[in-house]
């Protein structure tokens, strides 16, 4: 059961767009299906239902890439790095619908000026495809991960092409590409823009714009409907250098660098002219191409895939960390559910051996108190037997001799033993009921009992009698060493614990004389964790001397 609770959970990444939705199915880091679906009717959803209830436990991650969704720049005063977001937050929920999906990105900060903060909102109506897509795996018990923005998200893509590039043969070369992203910080002169271009099936041509590795403009080109290759090369190059042009005319920089990759089948990559672009650099690679160059499984693409919806979902799917995730107002329920549930387990499972572990203490404490308690009453048992034995031999020997025997002292041993068990005070009950006081707080580490013989005085009288007391009457005395735990947070809570202990001692022990040794005045902060060690006395109580009669 528990193999089964703590066990790694494949993955199922959805990208939906306005064509219907891309599907990859992983097991581990292998993908065990790709699927395209345009609808969600049960003709069409035949093998995602299969997958979605064969493996309950997989995971579901959601991309959106559908054409309604706003990206706006926003300038928020330069106030507290710590407080910026949430001025953010207040804005974006001011400026969009309750309903609709959303979150904000921080861009930068101006170069001039206060220095205000630059911010991307960014949003989406929840509505179909979106809602209805949602709604369809909602009625399956696989848990919603989170929902993302594609546009975002394909930061990953430009982040591993970079890395990756198969013409950065010359490392000084590969490091400046490495960090192109950044160079503007060196240079507060120059912008770096880096233009993503994707085929995806799901959506379209999606293009996006990202500056610093953040999004700063994306558009869904649903237009390029042309069959012809030549025609949507074209469009493409149009597209692109409008968008460039449109992100000079907004930038504050004097100089801009550009670095451009196309992902692109092969029909439309050789009709795209790379000189059309007043680029630093361009690469347009097929889907196949571009999962060599990032080092993607082998069984991902093939040589005449023409979209990327695969290549792109098995890099979400490598690379665990998302820019932004968001929620419905029931997936969110469902997924803090299961993860307060999760940690819940965790904590479990940590639980297990320490539990184990005490509960072999506290049994080995258990038959070490037992065996002393039978080791106790043994000697007690051989006690009494030896003084019954005494008494039986000097009664029989007083009948021996007749006179000549001291009666006095025959009746004193006879008188000492009626009196013995007169006071008789069992301490294995007595050991039983001290343990039973809080036990949460207190344990019994060390016994020393012993008893106090009384002494008899026998006073001669004028009727040749004599009249018998008590010296020093008969008593019991228990002295317990008890391990008195700290759990309290405070000193007061300390004492509180301490007087509700002694409380119960005195109402148990009532007809006893009980002292318990006091708390310290005060305590180092190292040791105020620590047990304390209380001394306790119990004695039966001490009496004037009284006749027996």
């Amino acid at each position: 059961m528990l193999e089964r609770i703590f066990k790694k959970h494949n993955n199922i990444h959805v990208s939906i767009g306005e064509e219907g939705i891309a599907v990859a199915y992983f097991i581990g880091n292998k993908i065990a299906r790709k699927l395209f679906i345009r609808s969600t009717s049960d003709a069409d959803t035949i093998e995602l239902r299969k997958i979605l209830l064969g493996d309950e436990e997989a995971s579901l991650h959601l991309y959106i890439d559908v054409l309604d969704q706003t990206y706006i720049q926003r300038t928020l005063p330069a106030i507290s790095v710590f407080n910026i977001n949430k001025l953010a937050e207040q804005r974006l929920e001011k400026e969009t619908i309750k309903t609709h999906l959303k979150s904000f990105l921080q861009v930068g900060r101006t170069e001039v000026g206060r220095n205000d903060w630059i911010y991307m909102f960014i949003s989406t109506a929840f509505e179909p495809p979106i809602s209805t897509w949602v709604k369809f795996f909602e009625e399956y018990r696989n848990i919603i991960q989170g929902i993302h923005f594609l546009p975002v998200e394909l930061s990953t893509v430009i982040k591993k092409l970079r890395k990756n590039q198969v013409n950065s043969t010359n490392k000084l070369l590969k490091f400046k590409k490495l960090f192109s992203l950044f160079k503007n910080k060196e240079n507060s002169g120059i912008s770096t823009w880096e233009v993503l271009l994707t085929l995806n099936k799901s959506g379209g041509f999606r293009q996006v714009v990202f500056q610093n590795g953040r999004v700063i403009f994306t558009r869904l080109l649903n237009s390029l409907i042309d069959p012809n290759p030549v025609v949507i090369a074209g469009a493409i190059e149009q597209e692109i250098i409008n968008s460039i042009e449109y992100l000079r005319r907004l930038s504050t920089k004097e100089k801009v660098e550009i670095y451009i990759n196309i992902l692109i089948s092969n029909e439309i990559k050789k009709n795209i002219r790379r000189n059309k672009f007043n680029a630093k650099e361009v690469n347009i690679y097929t889907p196949y191409e571009a999962s060599n160059i990032l080092k993607i499984p082998p069984d991902i693409t093939t040589e005449n895939d023409r979209f990327c919806d695969p290549l792109i979902l098995s890099l979400m799917h490598l690379d665990k960390k998302r820019v932004i995730t968001v929620h419905t107002e029931e997936t969110k329920k469902v997924y803090i559910y299961t993860k307060l549930f999760s940690y819940f387990l965790t904590l479990l499972k940590l639980a297990v051996p320490i539990t184990i572990i005490l509960s072999l203490i506290a049994v080995f404490d258990a038959f070490t108190l037992s065996t002393e308690m039978k080791n106790f009453q043994f000697n007690e048992s051989k006690l009494l037997a030896n003084l019954d034995s005494k008494t039986n031999f000097k009664a029989n020997e007083q009948k021996k001799l007749g006179s000549d025997v001291n009666a006095q002292e025959v009746e004193e041993i006879v008188e000492l033993y009626e009196q013995y068990k007169q006071y008789n005070t069992n301490p294995v009950k007595i050991l039983q009921q001290l343990g039973e006081i809080r036990p949460d707080l207190a344990k019994v580490s060390r016994i020393n009992i012993s008893y106090q013989a009384p002494n008899l005085k026998f006073t001669p009288q004028s009727n040749n009698s004599y009249e018998k007391s008590l010296i020093n009457k008969f008593s019991f005395i228990g002295r317990f060493t008890v391990t008195f735990q700290n759990y309290g947070s405070t000193y007061d809570e300390l004492k509180n614990n301490y007087n509700d202990y002694t409380v119960g001692l005195t109402q148990v022990f009532r007809n006893y004389s009980v002292k318990v040794s006091s708390l310290p005045e005060s305590f180092s902060f190292e040791d105020f964790k620590k047990a304390l060690t209380l001394q306790i006395v119990i004695q039966t109580p001490t009496q004037d001397n009284e006749q027996l009669k």
